[in-house]
C-alpha cells in the first residue's frame, strides 16, 4: 500500500502507463526492501528505504535479445532453489527468471509460441506455473539453466541461458483462456 501511493505520486516513471489488460505488475521482496514494478518490457528494480520516502530506482531488468513490441504481462516474486526470485511473462509467450541478488542473473529463459498471462512459484515443489493463451497452464519442476551455459546476464547482456527443466507438464481441458494462475499450500 504505502509503495503504491509512491508510485503515484512521486511520478517514478516515464510518461508511460500500463494497459488496462495487464495484470499484476508490481511485486515487494520479503527478504530485501525492494519493489519491482513491469512497464513494457522491463521489470524496473527500486530500493525501499522509508515510508515517507519515495523508492530509488536500481536499474532496469530484460532479457537478451527482447522482440520489438513485447511486453510484461504479469510478474511474481518466489523462492525458487532457495534463491529469491523474480519471474516475467511476455505477449511473445516467453517466461524469464531473474535471482534477485546483487548482479540480478537471468536464471533462465524459456521461449513460448502463445502469450502467456499469469505465473506462479511454489517453493517447497521447486516449480513455476504459467498459464497461456492457449487455454493451459504449463507446470516447470526444477527450473534452471543449463550446464555450461553462461547463467549471467543483465540488461545489455547478448546471451541466454539456456532452459532447461527436470519434468514439465501442461494441464489442458480449459474452455477458455487463464489470465491468473496459483499454488495452493500443497503445491498444486
Amino acid at each position: 500500500m504505502l509503495a503504491s501511493h509512491h508510485l503515484y505520486t512521486a511520478q517514478l516513471f516515464d510518461a508511460s502507463a500500463p494497459a488496462a489488460s495487464k495484470l499484476n505488475l508490481t511485486a515487494v521482496s520479503s527478504r530485501r526492501s525492494l519493489l519491482f514494478v513491469a512497464l513494457g518490457r522491463r521489470v524496473s528494480v527500486y530500493t525501499i528505504s522509508h515510508h515517507a520516502q519515495p523508492p530509488v530506482f536500481q536499474r532496469r531488468l530484460t532479457y537478451a535479445q527482447p522482440i520489438p513490441g513485447d511486453e510484461i504481462n504479469s510478474i511474481t516474486l518466489g523462492r525458487l532453489a532457495s534463491d529469491e526470485t523474480v519471474v516475467a511473462v511476455y505477449d511473445s509467450g516467453r517466461t524469464v527468471c531473474w535471482k534477485v541478488d546483487a548482479g540480478f542473473p537471468v536464471l533462465w529463459d524459456r521461449p513460448g509460441r502463445v502469450s502467456t498471462w499469469g505465473c506462479a512459484v511454489h517453493e517447497e515443489t521447486d516449480a513455476v506455473a504459467i498459464s497461456a493463451n492457449s487455454h493451459t497452464i504449463m507446470v516447470i519442476r526444477s527450473p534452471h539453466t543449463a550446464p555450461g551455459s553462461s547463467g549471467a546476464s543483465s540488461a545489455s547482456s547478448a546471451s541466454d541461458p539456456a532452459f532447461h527443466a527436470d519434468e514439465e507438464f501442461e494441464l489442458a481441458g480449459h474452455a477458455s483462456n487463464i489470465p491468473c494462475v496459483s499454488f495452493s499450500a500443497s503445491g498444486r
